[in-house]
């Protein structure tokens, strides 16, 4: 059995019969919309995908009734979409998504990260790198050797005193995995490491915390010349630009580090949580 198509795919499908139905030729119909003959082909082959606009003008320029160009039109939304999968973005030779992120960082002056359940990437070790990373790929898309290895390059950005960097970790991320003591003993003392680094602010929401509002997913706060705010969710990620919105993670995450334990409060409580573990994980005699 043959795989299913992409939206993309199906949406070059139908634009490729509306132009042969209108007795258009590849050449003639890219005059019409000021593209080459060559995104023609690469558009009807699934390989390329125009905005709603061009779309629109495709169907104008080969007189699609009205149910027809509204078919086309949720394609393209919905192409789109899928684009923006975590599938999709690993598509054409990506194997990762960490030169991305590390631009992301290279445009802010501030960088603000919440995480919930997990420790923040500029923070992990190698071990905890290798990890997380295959927990987190749950489509098995990912160059998973070639993710950690660049996350942990990313790390250098903490030292070179270009931007700074707030994370704002919530407690019950620093008992996981609870199944790999050691490593997470080793990743608590890491974590602990770079806190006294210039460029780095560590804060930990303690468990119990009473907070007015608590998302349930991590965000990151680029706060630059264009501030926007990057949120994994399970099946895709999400960028939000629109100010009031940012506006509004803004608040979430001022609320949430009133609340934390920043600083050297922050690295007493995760010393206290090494030593419980390590205390709790020692051999007996």
């Amino acid at each position: 059995m043959s795989a299913p198509r992409s939206r993309r795919e199906q949406l070059g499908a139908e634009l490729e019969h509306l132009r042969r139905l209108a007795g258009r030729s590849g050449r003639a119909l890219a005059g019409v919309l000021s593209i080459s003959q060559s995104t023609i082909s690469r558009v009807e082959s699934g390989k390329a995908l125009l905005s709603c606009d061009e779309v629109d003008a495709w169907a104008d320029a080969t007189a699609a009734d009205a149910a027809t160009r509204d078919r086309l039109l949720a394609l393209v939304d919905a192409a789109l979409r899928e684009e923006a999968s975590w599938r999709g973005k690993l598509g054409e030779g990506r194997t990762h998504l960490q030169d991305e992120i590390r631009g992301r960082e290279a445009g802010a002056r501030i960088v603000r990260n919440f995480q919930p359940t997990v420790v923040p990437g500029l923070l992990q070790t190698p071990e905890y790198a290798h990890y997380v990373i295959p927990r987190a790929d749950i489509e098995n898309v990912m160059d998973r050797a070639a993710a950690a290895a660049a996350r942990l390059e990313r790390q250098q950005s903490l030292f070179n005193g270009e931007r700074q960097f707030e994370f704002l970790i919530g407690e019950a991320a620093l008992h996981w995995p609870g199944s790999a003591p050691e490593l997470l003993a080793a990743q608590l003392d890491r974590i602990v490491a770079l806190a006294p680094l210039q460029a780095v602010t560590i804060a930990v929401l303690p468990l119990g915390e009473p907070v007015d509002a608590v998302p349930w997913n991590n965000f990151v706060i680029y706060e630059g010349d264009e501030p926007f705010v990057s949120v994994e969710l399970v099946h895709r990620p999400e960028t939000v630009t629109d100010p009031h919105q940012v506006d509004l993670y803004r608040r979430i995450y001022a609320q949430m580090w009133r609340r934390a334990a920043a600083g050297p409060d922050a690295v007493a409580l995760i010393q206290r949580i090494a030593g419980d573990l390590r205390a709790h994980n020692a051999p007996t005699r």
